[in-house]
């Protein structure tokens, strides 16, 4: 599944619910009207008794009553106005706040050379799936107290990315079952989920709000009437709202009303609730499915499943806060069979979802059938998974002193410098005097420290400690931001060259790191049609294919590759005009496009498949385009 095209369909399955959200919301401001002009024009003696129910059908349509626009527009600007507060709120609360609406739920920040053995294991899957997908590594929290087997992701740019997991998955499942739940987590950030569910959170909490205030308004006057006098002063109380409503004789009215805006506020949560359960559910899905193209094994997702329906709590959380995040769990919080609570459950049952998985031909290839009643037998397809285990095969080497100053938010800075210092005696000296410029003795000392054992790693390792080492990095103060990113900056202008994870580096900085502490804004969009953007993609090409190939021919081929899938073709640069200056030119002006970075990504993957063979400097200077541009990174099969 297609990055790109899920992200489309995400954003269409987000204007759909917005769009069927105004409709009911409309509807129920159009009833909210009818049901409280009817009582006033029954109260006013305009309409008869018999006729109200007409009335509230018809009304305003009804050519018989002229109708009542300020009302209308009375009720509309208070719905309005209390669902747009109550939803600005909730994402307010949410967004930004990652962290700590994992810490509201009792979830422990798990710090990796602190932590136990299957909680250590459980961390190296996150980065592992973070290296092979080209995500960033999010930070990982651990709910101790919760024995069910569930996780969650809460996600957004400026608060960084969560992924949380209960004590009950992290003693209950293996370590190809833990990928599969990872790797289901990772997709539904891939996908933007993350986004849609805090969308979802704002306007459900709005009808929420609506449907509370609309029955506790009725329920004070149900109380009011049958309430004893035992009750005290509350019971005086509450006997004084009628007396005065029928010394005025207005009961009926407020009550009819109060009664009907009861119902129609329920209703409305039903319509919106439902709505949003159907597209939760095939997020569900599609996240389930891409997990397995993930992780190329889906036994380890569908072993999961089948241990929630058998483990004793199954996948309840049963933590007094769980509404915030129910509805983005990996499985139902509730275990109920009720027809209630399967209509209202946003997530589809687990069998259901192992099935659908079961059903993917391209999953489970057939064996060759033997004999005439032979059975078919379902075998794990012989597909490649080495994005997945090359990942897994680099953190398991890199020593574990490494990994704790990694996650170390005191001595991760001094860790990052030492990855940049440079292996020229010349050069590396000018840098650590540049570290000593921008930041103090005590730190040199540290990269000094440091800087043997990283030196002892080659130069694939450099991607691996820099992706745990980023989360650390969201910790840092704006001043202790500041200082690393100029001491970054001056470190690696040192030599006058940049190379590609230095290239790749930056720009993880410049788009995550920088917008989340307020040093730049965000892309604009400058560029929406492939015309606008046709002579920086051709460079960037070109560059591309001269970086896959020696011989001329499998250069024209790897570039008529990229031409074929872009749609037109230009003459391929010569290498000289497409150098380092140019090329970073060129990914700032397709940084600033929107609607074509997914025929861009597509173009230049196929330019690196040409001829079936991925080369090390093909995967980093794709990995280099993705962060520039701000998409995640293919998986190079």
């Amino acid at each position: 599944m297609h990055f790109f095209d899920q992200q489309s369909r995400a954003k269409k399955q987000t204007v759909l619910l917005f769009g069927l959200y105004l409709v009911i919301m409309s509807g129920m401001i159009y009833l909210s009207y009818s049901l409280v002009q009817a009582f006033l024009m029954r109260h006013n003696g305009t309409i008869p008794q018999e006729e109200i129910l007409f009335f509230l059908l018809c009304s305003p349509a009804d050519f018989r009553w002229s109708p009542n626009f300020t009302l209308l527009a009375s009720i509309a600007i208070t719905v309005v106005t209390l669902v747009s507060l109550t939803a600005l709120m909730t994402v307010r609360r949410l967004h930004g706040g990652n962290a700590k609406v994992a810490m509201s739920l009792d979830g422990s920040r798990i710090v990796p050379y602190f932590a136990g053995k299957y909680e250590r294991r459980f961390y190296n899957t996150v980065c592992e799936m973070a290296v092979a997908s080209g995500l960033r590594v999010p930070e990982v929290f651990l709910m101790k107290h919760e024995k069910g087997i569930n996780a969650f992701t809460l996600g957004g740019r400026r608060g960084g990315t969560v992924l949380c997991i209960t004590q009950g998955m992290l003693d209950q499942l293996s370590r190809e079952e833990l990928q599969g739940v990872v790797a289901h987590e990772f997709s539904h950030i891939l996908h933007g989920d993350t986004q849609f569910n805090l969308q979802i959170s704002g306007l459900l909490s709005g009808s929420f709000v609506l449907t509370a205030v609309s029955w506790t308004m009725f329920g004070i006057l149900a109380g009011a009437v049958i309430a004893p006098m035992f009750l005290g002063r509350l019971g005086v109380m509450l006997f004084l709202i009628p007396g005065l409503l029928y010394e005025y004789g207005l009961f009926d009215i407020v009550y009819g009303i109060a009664f009907g805006l009861a119902t129609i506020c329920f209703l409305n949560l039903l319509f919106v609730t439902y709505v949003k359960r159907a597209i939760l559910r095939q997020r569900e899905y599609l996240a389930d499915a891409s997990s397995v193209q993930w992780t190329r094994y889906p036994q380890g997702i569908i072993g999961a499943l089948q241990k929630i329906e058998k483990a004793q709590f199954g996948s309840r959380i049963f933590h007094s806060r769980v509404s915030l995040i129910s509805h983005i769990t990996f499985a139902s919080v509730q275990r109920g069979n009720t027809f209630l609570s399967r209509f209202l459950d946003t997530h589809p049952p687990v069998r259901s979802r192992i099935l659908a998985i079961e059903s993917r031909k391209e999953f489970w290839p057939e064996e060759p059938v033997k004999g005439f009643d032979a059975p078919k037998v379902k075998v794990q397809p012989e597909i490649s998974a080495q994005p997945l285990k090359f990942a897994v095969n680099l953190f398991e080497s890199i020593p574990a002193e490494i990994q704790k100053t990694a996650s170390d938010p005191n001595m991760a800075a001094p860790l990052l410098y030492a990855l940049f210092l440079n292996r020229e005696p010349d050069i590396r000296q000018k840098q650590l005097h540049l570290i000593l410029q921008f930041t103090d003795a005590p730190t040199l000392n540290e990269v000094r420290k440091i800087a043997g054992p990283i030196a002892s790693l080659g130069e694939e390792y450099k991607t691996p400690v820099s992706e745990i080492a980023f989360p650390t990095l969201r910790k840092l103060s704006l001043k202790q931001y500041e200082t690393f990113r100029k001491t970054v900056h001056a470190m690696i202008r040192a030599d006058g060259q940049m190379d590609l994870f230095e290239y790749t580096f930056l720009a993880h900085l410049t788009r995550e790191l920088d917008w989340m502490f307020g040093v730049s804004e965000r892309d604009r969009v400058k560029h929406y049609s492939c015309e606008a953007v046709a002579k920086p993609f051709f460079t960037v090409l070109s560059r591309l294919a001269y970086a896959g190939a020696d011989q001329k021919e499998m250069i024209f081929k790897a570039y008529n590759e990229g031409c074929h899938i872009w749609g037109t073709r230009q003459p391929i640069l010569p290498l000289a005009n497409c150098g380092f200056t140019k090329f970073d030119a060129s990914l700032k002006e397709l940084a600033a496009s929107s609607p074509v970075k997914k025929r861009i990504i597509r173009a230049l993957t196929a330019c690196i498949m040409a001829d079936e063979v991925v080369t090390d400097r093909e995967r980093k200077l794709l990995r280099a385009v993705a962060a520039m541009i701000g998409v995640p990174m293919p998986i190079l099969v």
